[in-house]
């Protein structure tokens, strides 16, 4: 055919579903330095249904969240967290990821 297209193609690829990575790390210092200002949490943002729940050494809950953003930089009410231990559960709510939970510690330092 004058002008068109004869060419074709064969794929044997296959499709997988991704699964973004957790990653977080252990150590915030909300000091206006410009470093590890925020709780981070790697590839978070695949996940919009999550839920964060940190909890003070005592076992008190101070920041809960659905759809983090990677923007808690310590902050309770308003005013600095103490320095110290914190502890998380992240709910992923995604039936991709098989693992539904995930949950660690990082500390405050200033």
């Amino acid at each position: 055919e004058k002008g068109g297209n004869n060419s074709w193609s064969e794929s044997n690829i296959t499709c997988v579903e991704y699964v973004p990575e957790i990653k977080t790390y252990n150590v915030i210092t909300p000091n206006a330095d410009d470093y590890n200002e925020f709780f981070t949490i790697d590839n978070i943002g695949h996940y919009p249904n999550s839920r964060l729940t940190i909890y003070n050494r005592w076992g008190n809950k101070v920041f809960q969240t659905t759809g983090y953003r990677n923007n808690w930089n310590g902050s309770i009410h308003g005013k600095k967290a103490p320095s110290g231990t914190y502890y998380y559960i992240l709910e992923l709510n995604e039936p991709r990821n098989p693992q539904s939970m995930v949950k660690g510690y990082f500390s405050i330092l200033y």
